[in-house]
């Protein structure tokens, strides 16, 4: 399984996931967490933002611009953040991913731990529960 985490390149987990300079990613193997790698997040560099408003969030097939995010991590099967707004929530389980909110800082740490089993999923993260 991979991870990935929202974070700087000297492993401090970013608080803006959809401004992050980057991802770190973990292979996460019989209960240990190594780190495979760093992707710099391209969406970060765009000049705009998708409308947060509760009316685009009802809106779930309008098109929207976190798809550079969501395929950066087209690999990873969690996403590990301090916080992650309800749209990108809603993108990631469209793509079948989980989301995963921690207070720890370091990205090393945070990855033991949900290679441990301690982390628990984002309010509202899971499979996609269309009808």
């Amino acid at each position: 399984m991979k991870i990935a985490i929202a974070a700087d390149e000297k492993d401090h987990i970013a608080s803006h996931t959809g401004r992050c300079p980057g991802f770190a990613i973990y292979e996460i193997n019989d209960g240990k967490a190594s780190r495979a790698e760093f992707r710099a997040n391209t969406f970060a560099g765009e000049k705009h933002c998708p409308d947060h408003s509760s009316q685009h969030v009802n809106q779930p097939h309008q098109p929207h611009l976190h798809d550079t995010l969501v395929a950066l991590l087209s690999d990873c099967d969690v996403l590990i953040a301090r916080g992650i707004g309800q749209r990108l929530l809603y993108d990631l389980q469209a793509n079948g991913k989980e989301a995963f909110i921690c207070e720890i800082d370091d990205a090393n740490e945070a990855a033991r731990e949900f290679a441990g089993g301690r982390l628990r999923p984002a309010p509202g993260s899971g499979p996609c529960r269309e009808p």
